[in-house]
């Protein structure tokens, strides 16, 4: 059980990196395999705001309960252009001094994978910056796909 503070909000522990990629005849159906391929296609997402939780742990993605609802930050990118690349990446960035919040920076683009990646650390970078925090580690995840049909790409961070 999550520990509540008095506003009836909770802290996230730990959160997961994940991505994937799609392509169909429909967009939904495109963006659904890209959930399915990043191994989150079953439950809702609530999308939060980039903030990571003081002491909140990295772990490897794990089997989330089927309909439950799951905090994500996240990036996403459709195209119906055939042989378009598009690429979408997350960033975590977390503070030395644990005892403050880390940042989550979502980019999506009409670009390849290692340059939305390059874009979005820079972003993570400055965001840390701005914070006045000069101490910090950056984590990644990104994914690349050539549309076919509808292409849609998607990388996010899960909050738990």
């Amino acid at each position: 059980m999550k520990e509540i503070n008095n506003f009836g909000f909770y802290h996230p522990e730990k959160y997961f990196l994940v991505a994937g990629t799609g392509d169909s005849e429909y967009d939904l159906v495109a963006f659904d395999q890209a959930l399915i391929n990043a191994g989150i296609a079953d439950v809702n997402l609530s999308t939060i705001t980039s903030i990571i939780a003081p002491h909140c742990k990295r772990i490897d993605p794990i089997p989330l309960v089927a309909g439950g609802i799951y905090a994500v930050a996240f990036a996403s990118i459709q195209s119906n252009k055939a042989g378009e690349i598009i690429s979408s990446a997350v960033a975590v960035s977390q503070p030395d001094d644990k005892s403050k919040a880390g940042l989550i920076m979502e980019l999506s683009d009409r670009l390849p994978k290692d340059l939305v990646e390059k874009k979005v650390k820079e972003m993570a970078s400055m965001g840390m910056k701005n914070r006045d925090i000069h101490l910090f580690s950056i984590e990644t995840i990104s994914v690349e796909h050539i549309v076919k049909n509808v292409g849609c790409t998607f990388a996010g961070v899960v909050e738990l």
